[in-house]
């Protein structure tokens, strides 16, 4: 008798823990996580995969991040946000300039000649959304703003100065970044950033304007080799889902994704893109490396600040809280 007892009790509490982890798994809601660049990439392995374990861990269980990488989901940038909005993803990162007029304020990040670091550019771009600065994002639950390091010129051949510039045809994209290219004599080339790799080494374009860790992220490293490091403007990109979509969650996967993401996140993505940019150049810089880093002279960088001057006033002139947006990127200039 005792051993049926025993018997009974154990499939009692078996039966108990199948009923759990089946409430558990009833429980969870899956987020889909479209990102477009190669899983390899700097920004995937250092801060989003790590973000993913903490968010999920955080939620007690009640969320899981399913992330598909690469472009499964698509690939094409400019088409990101749709499928946020279309439910294809519930998670997307979307970059503005892909969607011109969308994001108006945000087009400050493509300015020339404002941001020292991909840290003082996405702590300004986080720190002008929570003050609700930036039009646009009314409908969306904003997990983090990104902008990289300031963009350099990446050429197939040798650039010296900024009067080697002149007449090159550059990949950009934006519609100021389009403008900071065109200022300094080059000829913007709209394209998506993951067909530049193909544009260079066909000779379609000379080189393409980004941050170094892009370059590494599409290839286009092995063919652009010669790197000009005039300061232009930025490149953003979001982690946004859909405001209503946020707010179905349950409470503990909402709380887990508030408590990891917004300003602290935005600053993990910062620094891992200067700190990779800061090696990669670095290794660049070595004998042997088959690349070249140019510095433009103090004569070239007084002479960009003059170009350039106009540009950030033209996006001020445009932007109903420009100066405000423009004195909150200012006073954050230590980060």
């Amino acid at each position: 008798m005792n051993m049926l007892s025993k018997t009974f009790r154990a499939l009692a509490v078996g039966c108990a823990l199948t009923a759990a982890s089946a409430a558990s798994a009833a429980g969870q809601v899956e987020l889909k996580f479209a990102y477009w660049l190669p899983e390899k990439g700097n920004d995937w392995q250092t801060v989003f995969l790590p973000w993913i374990a903490k968010v999920t861990e955080a939620s007690g269980g009640t969320l899981k991040i399913r992330a598909f990488t690469g472009g499964t989901l698509g690939r094409d940038p400019a088409a990101q946000l749709k499928m946020l909005e279309d439910g294809v993803a519930d998670i997307a990162y979307p970059a503005p300039p892909y969607t011109p007029g969308r994001f108006p304020d945000s087009e400050v990040a493509e300015l020339p000649g404002l941001f020292k670091s991909s840290v003082h550019a996405s702590t300004s771009m986080w720190k002008a959304n929570e003050a609700g600065l930036l039009r646009g994002l009314e409908e969306f639950k904003v997990l983090g703003i990104f902008s990289s390091p300031p963009f350099s010129v990446h050429t197939a051949r040798p650039v010296a100065s900024v009067a080697d510039l002149k007449g090159l045809k550059l990949r950009s994209a934006g519609a100021y970044g389009i403008k900071a290219v065109e200022a300094v004599g080059a000829t913007a080339i709209g394209m998506p950033m993951t067909e530049a790799t193909e544009a260079i080494s066909r000779g379609v374009v000379d080189g393409m304007a980004a941050h170094p860790s892009i370059l590494t992220q599409v290839g286009a490293a092995g063919v652009a080799k010669n790197h000009f490091q005039v300061k232009l403007g930025t490149g953003a990109v979001m982690l946004l889902m859909k405001k209503s979509r946020f707010d179905a969650l349950p409470e503990a996967a909402r709380k887990a994704l508030d408590e990891n993401s917004g300003l602290a996140l935005s600053k993990a993505w910062g620094e891992a893109n200067d700190g990779q940019a800061t090696k990669l150049l670095e290794a660049w810089k070595a004998p042997g490396s088959g690349h070249k880093v140019v510095e433009p002279t103090a004569a070239d960088l007084q002479a960009l600040d003059a170009t350039f001057a106009p540009i950030q006033n033209e996006w001020k002139s445009g932007s109903p809280k420009g100066d405000e947006i423009l004195s909150l990127i200012k006073s954050n200039a230590t980060n």
